[in-house]
């Protein structure tokens, strides 16, 4: 299988209106555009889509934190599931950087369990770029 320019991927659960310009749905669309930057820059066999969940009432989601959703075989796509909290201690930017260190030792378990930890350099390389993005913006998001 050829490398793959979608190494890591962001997608967004919420009933907000994608175009509306509130912080949450900036922050995510920022999230996304550091992921599509990571994954040119380092592109990899595999992928690991976080799928981010923002409470509200229309979207229910029975978990809060992260855990590991499915894995699609034919895309070799690993999706490490986030339910934001209705209630934050910190920011919302320092709980998805969390969120996003945690969802990554999920995806490396699992590469590792499946036999996949030879692919997993350019992933490792694409997330490390990503929550470095995060975190040198995290204050201007």
């Amino acid at each position: 299988m050829d490398a793959r320019s979608n190494t890591l991927m962001v997608g967004i659960v919420s009933e907000k209106d994608p175009t509306s310009n509130d912080p949450v749905t900036r922050l995510l669309k920022r999230m996304q555009k550091f992921a599509r930057e990571a994954s040119r820059v380092h592109p990899a066999t595999v992928s690991l889509q976080y799928i981010i969940y923002v409470p509200g009432p229309l979207v229910g989601v029975g978990f809060e934190g992260v855990r590991r959703g499915a894995f699609l075989g034919s895309r070799k796509q690993l999706n490490i599931l986030i339910a934001i909290p209705k209630q934050l201690d910190d920011g919302l930017a320092d709980f998805l950087i969390r969120a996003v260190e945690e969802g990554w030792e999920i995806a490396d378990r699992y590469f590792e369990r499946k036999r996949m930890g030879e692919a997993l350099l350019p992933l490792a390389l694409a997330k490390d770029e990503f929550v470095r993005s995060l975190r040198q913006n995290s204050q201007a998001i």
